[in-house]
C-alpha cells in the first residue's frame, strides 16, 4: 500500500481518482490547489503524487517542478494529469519531472497502469 496524494480542483476527477486509489488498496490524499499541496507534502510526505496541470493557484507545471527542485522532495514521482494533451504538453511535462503523462478523461485501467509505472521504477 502506497500514500498517494491526488491534487485535483475537479470535483469530480477527484471522486474518481480517490476511488480508484481506494480500491487499488492505497491509502489516499486530497488537495484541491497548490497551497493545499504544498501543506500536504509537507506533513505526510507521499509515495507519490497525481498532479492537475491546470489548478486555481498555480500551474502544475511549476509546481512540479519546484518539488523536484527541493531536496526533500525531488525523489517523489509525480503522474501529470490533464486535459490538455497536445505534444508540447507531454513534452513540458516530462521537461518539468513527470514520470508519467495522463489525459483526462482516464479509466481506471490507465490509472493503475499510471500508478504502477510510478511506484516502481
Amino acid at each position: 500500500m502506497a500514500r498517494i496524494l491526488i491534487v485535483e480542483d475537479d470535483p469530480i476527477s477527484m471522486v474518481k481518482g480517490i476511488d480508484i486509489m481506494k480500491q487499488l488498496g492505497h491509502e489516499t490524499f486530497a488537495a484541491k490547489n497548490g497551497a493545499e499541496a504544498a501543506e500536504a507534502i509537507r506533513q505526510l510526505l507521499p509515495d507519490a503524487i497525481l498532479l492537475d496541470v491546470e489548478l486555481p493557484d498555480t500551474n502544475g507545471f511549476d509546481f512540479g517542478q519546484k518539488l523536484k527542485a527541493h531536496p526533500r522532495t525531488k525523489q517523489i514521482p509525480i503522474a501529470y494529469v490533464s486535459g490538455r494533451d497536445k505534444p508540447a504538453d507531454y513534452k513540458r511535462g516530462f521537461a518539468s519531472g513527470g514520470r508519467v503523462y495522463l489525459a483526462k478523461p482516464y479509466t481506471s485501467r490507465a490509472l493503475n497502469t499510471a500508478l504502477t509505472s510510478l511506484l516502481t521504477s
